[in-house]
């Protein structure tokens, strides 16, 4: 009897221990381990972060390298200490001036000045050199406004850089009765220097200013090459 008793026992030991194990392995297979369910959680965080630090790079303007050389595009051009309009000013640069970048963002160059490093604004350079280099004309150019064109307008331009505050004069044949003249180009044919004379009498200093030669100002004065110049 003592002998049928114990088998019983060990039969019903046998089978509790059984029922626990197939009920742990049901519970892993349905729900997956905590570690798995963290390592989800943090992959998809990772991609979201890695998402927004971009974001933030663009927003700031991330740098990169540029190693070549790059000219003014503007007399007087500041040279500062950090990419900053408020930063302390170093020096300047002359229109055409070359100087090596070492890296840019979108808004600054970072540059080799000296023996130090420095910075200037991104819209006053370019990396094309005829597009810095300016000769005069050996005989200067009168500048008309063609037939059919009398009304339009045209920037006149301090610097030979298209951005908000180059804007020298805008010239029309109703409110500007003097002269323009071409006195000289760059070497890409995009710019000429001319000199506007208010009174067309030459008693005043002409002021110089900067035209973009494009296909609108080639029509306006009707200008079918580089007069004056033997680049185009």
């Amino acid at each position: 009897m003592k002998k049928i008793l114990a088998i019983f026992l060990a039969l019903i030991m046998i089978l509790s221990v059984t029922l626990v194990a197939c009920q742990k392995n049901k519970t892993i297979t349905s729900g997956g381990s905590a570690d798995e369910e963290d390592d989800l959680f943090v992959s998809q965080n990772s991609k979201d972060t890695s998402k927004d630090t971009s974001k933030d790079d663009k927003k700031t303007g991330g740098w990169e390298a540029a190693a070549y050389p790059i000219y003014c595009m503007a007399d007087g051009l500041n040279v500062r200490s950090s990419a900053s309009i408020t930063s302390e000013k170093l020096g300047s640069l002359k229109l055409g001036e070359k100087f090596d970048a070492i890296e840019r963002n979108d808004d600054w160059y970072k540059i080799t000045y000296g023996d130090r490093e420095a910075y200037v604004s991104r819209e006053y350079v370019t990396a094309d050199a005829n597009e810095a280099k300016f000769n005069n004309d050996d005989t200067p150019t009168a500048l008309t406004l063609a037939t059919g064109h009398e009304d339009d307008t045209v920037n006149l331009r301090n610097v030979p850089v298209v951005v908000e505050g180059t804007e020298g004069i805008v010239y029309n044949d109703k409110d500007h009765k003097g002269t323009l003249t071409k006195i000289g180009q760059n070497l890409s044919g995009n710019w000429y220097i001319v000199e506007y004379d208010a009174d067309g009498d030459g008693e005043k200093a002409p002021v110089t200013y900067f035209l973009k030669i494009n296909s609108t100002t080639k029509a306006m004065f009707g200008i079918s090459s580089n007069v004056g110049g033997g680049y185009s």
